[in-house]
């Protein structure tokens, strides 16, 4: 699509600032120009300053259709909680309908970082944080959390901060995180058995399943499975920022396409990205898969108990990459702290960031500020928020399903909540950690690659050659 003059200018004065910035501040990603912030007083401010302070939010939970979001309703309790605050919600939410606007107020937010006027707490998904260049516009929470003497890290999935570190820095605060539970199909004789036996399982190792073990038709793999799948876990064979390693352009990662290419599902959509459209059971979309997938990675199984029967799917283990590390994914649910906001302005973003996980404050409203297949951070908000969910969805699949329960409610709801501790306890790796330039190529190449418009040696070349300039362009190699 065509751009508007204007966003072709606003993506001129972006880009020229960018290189004034980068030109002044030094090239590459080893010059850290972060601003100092005061931890301390982040942490523990006198309070008495937040008078007269206003606190702005860009934020994509602003609600849609001219009706007030849960969010929105936590701005106004926040504000009641501590007159003479104002919170600006800018609401983001529009932009994420469209490609070309997304993109636009990407840019957009770019240039008010530059230029200071950024809003002070920012989601994630519209600054690119994971870019070193772009590093010194963001605060690292850590020493914030470590300043703060409420913070207690028993009452935090603390792995789910480590794995959103960029460099040891933690530039991006997720509220929420998700994580991947495979089910095998137990219509193929011994796959839900061969399953049952691992403790967590590699991509690469139900890939193998899948090619060893024989059926009487031709299934595919997963769903979701794609291509794009494959390359985002194992991309850390092919591309190492640290290193400036690039090698895309060899058999392993020509092999590892074609086979992925293969036994992807020919209803998949590269638009259905990281997504999980049919996240709900239901048994005629189960009765379909059981017939066609071995596996599935659809969310909602993560809050059933371990039942004898019922299912077409069972035996949910966690997909962990090849470290044994938990792949979790915290994409849409960050938050950005403006590193050159005031110190006020930074002291009430950490603690609105508090007071909007705090279980004691929510209350009822846990559930709909976090929606029903995503874990908050924080464990005891988790534990309230889980409670009522998981409660209405096993007396869902027991009163519509007719699926029986291994004991009452009470005890299935207590089950899946020690098993959610217990994942969220393990290493994780995040899922989502390339720069957007760098995550825009790889995009585009695979699905030219999915669409058949290119062979996978193409695709090779393509990746080796344009992932490369790019690199060089932010100083890595």
């Amino acid at each position: 699509m065509k751009q508007p003059t204007r966003n072709k200018k606003l993506a001129i004065l972006m880009m020229a600032i960018l290189l004034l910035t980068m030109s002044t501040s030094g090239c590459g990603s080893s010059q850290d120009t972060t601003p100092e912030i005061d931890a301390a007083f982040i942490a523990n401010p006198d309070r008495s300053l937040f008078y007269g302070e206003t606190l702005t939010i860009a934020t994509t939970f602003g609600g849609f259709d001219g009706a007030l979001s849960p969010f929105q309703y936590l701005t106004r309790m926040y504000m009641d909680t501590n007159p003479g605050v104002t919170i600006e919600v800018i609401n983001l939410w529009s932009y994420t309908q469209d490609v070309d606007r997304f993109a636009n107020k990407r840019d957009e937010l770019g240039v008010q970082l530059m230029a200071g006027s950024a809003p002070v707490l920012i989601c994630g998904m519209f600054v690119d944080y994971r870019d070193l260049r772009l590093a010194h516009f963001f605060a690292d929470w850590f020493p914030i959390m470590d300043a703060d003497p409420n913070f207690n890290e028993d009452d935090w999935f603390m792995n789910v901060f480590h794995a959103s570190a960029i460099h040891d820095r933690l530039l991006a605060f997720p509220m929420r995180f998700d994580y991947e539970m495979v089910v095998a199909n137990s219509t193929i004789p011994g796959l839900s058995e061969t399953l049952a036996a691992q403790d967590s399982i590699t991509l690469s190792e139900l890939m193998k399943l899948h090619r060893e073990m024989s059926t009487d038709s031709s299934f595919f793999l997963e769903p979701f499975f794609s291509v794009d799948q494959v390359v985002q876990f194992y991309l850390d064979s092919f591309l190492d920022f640290d290193t400036g390693l690039v090698d895309f352009d060899n058999e392993q990662f020509i092999d590892m396409i074609t086979y992925a290419g293969e036994i992807t599902s020919p209803n998949f959509e590269m638009s259905a990205r990281g997504t999980h459209a049919a996240w709900w059971i239901d048994p005629e979309i189960e009765a379909y898969r059981s017939e066609n997938y071995f596996f599935s990675f659809a969310d909602m199984y993560q809050y059933l108990p371990h039942l004898e029967s019922g299912p077409l799917f069972t035996e949910q283990t966690p997909l962990v990459n090849e470290r044994g590390e938990l792949l979790v994914d915290i994409s849409g649910s960050t938050y950005v702290l403006n590193a050159n906001a005031s110190p006020i302005e930074q002291a009430l973003a950490w603690d609105f960031i508090q007071f909007s996980m705090n279980p004691d404050i929510l209350g009822a409203a846990a559930r709909s500020l976090h929606p029903f297949h995503m874990y908050p951070v924080n464990r005891h908000l988790f534990h309230q928020g889980a409670s009522s969910a998981i409660t209405i969805w096993i007396a869902t699949v027991r009163e519509e399903f007719g699926w029986p329960l291994p004991g009452t409610i009470d005890e299935s709801v207590e089950y899946v909540r020690a098993r959610t501790d217990t994942l969220g306890d393990m290493p994780m790796a995040s899922t989502r950690t390339l720069p957007f330039a760098v995550e825009n190529i790889i995009d585009e190449a695979l699905e030219l690659f999915q669409n058949g418009l290119v062979s996978a040696e193409q695709t090779a070349a393509d990746l080796q050659n344009r992932v490369t300039l790019v690199l060089m362009e932010m100083g890595i190699n």
